[in-house]
């Protein structure tokens, strides 16, 4: 025989999100002409399944929660054995962490691609972008409140990441102000992302427990307490950009 091909399976370890696990690899094995030749393995396809799984789960929780998701469902909808499942996450909650890391991931991703190559003036208006782009982390109301009540270590750390999520971003571009000139010179920047942040948060997590009515005097005052905070980090030089594009 001239030539031959099969499949050589072999087990590695993997680490996810920091737990290790025993995972298959398989390669495409051609014999020809008495030479052995290692084609390419097939660690992308279980990557893939990975990404399917945690896809098909977000696209259920966000719909009616977390409780009402079983592991079940999610392998009914892929069409995979819970055998499959098990393969990548341990417990359900080892998904729904997946999950979380990966939005969190995505959100400082869009954060980034709104704002690269703006200009400092612009980057005020990214601090609006920014708010409006977090704020996505509360518009999975079924999700979040599954979330907050069956895991509540689960959501603490959620919110604890895209408030950490929140200062980086903003750390970066009040040093960039900084440099230009547009913010204080002695600004303290870690404290100050760190305050907007948390008026950020809180605002958050005042808006799901007002009345609609309600909700239109709240941004009113936040965007007031905005625009104090705003002046109080901005230079002289940076106000009189300001003062010339009002007078455009």
């Amino acid at each position: 025989m001239s030539s031959f091909c099969g499949i050589l399976e072999s087990q590695s370890s993997k680490k996810y999100f920091g737990n290790s696990k025993r995972v298959k690899s398989f390669y495409i094995i051609c014999v020809c002409h008495r030479k052995v030749v290692l084609l390419r393995p097939f660690c992308d396809k279980m990557d893939n399944v990975r990404e399917h799984i945690i896809g098909a789960a977000a696209e259920k929780m966000r719909a009616v929660g977390i409780k009402s998701i079983s592991v079940d469902d999610i392998c009914h909808q892929l069409g995979i054995s819970k055998k499959t499942f098990y393969v990548y996450f341990e417990t359900k909650e080892e998904l729904i962490s997946a999950l979380l890391r990966k939005h969190e991931s995505g959100l400082e991703e869009s954060v980034h691609k709104q704002l690269a190559g703006k200009s400092i003036l612009d980057m005020m208006l990214g601090f609006m972008s920014l708010a409006a782009t977090i704020k996505d982390v509360r518009k999975d109301p079924p999700l979040l409140h599954d979330l907050q009540k069956y895991y509540p270590q689960l959501f603490r750390e959620h919110i604890e990441h895209v408030r950490e999520i929140s200062v980086r971003i903003l750390k970066q571009y009040l040093k960039q102000g900084q440099d230009e000139g547009f913010f204080r010179a002695d600004l303290d920047t870690d404290k100050t992302a760190s305050v907007f942040a948390y008026m950020h948060q809180e605002l958050l997590d005042m808006m799901p427990r007002l009345r609609e009515d309600e909700k239109a005097k709240a941004m009113e005052r936040v965007a007031y307490g905005v625009d104090i905070f705003m002046h109080g980090i901005i230079s002289d030089e940076g106000k009189r950009k300001i003062m010339e594009i009002k007078h455009i």
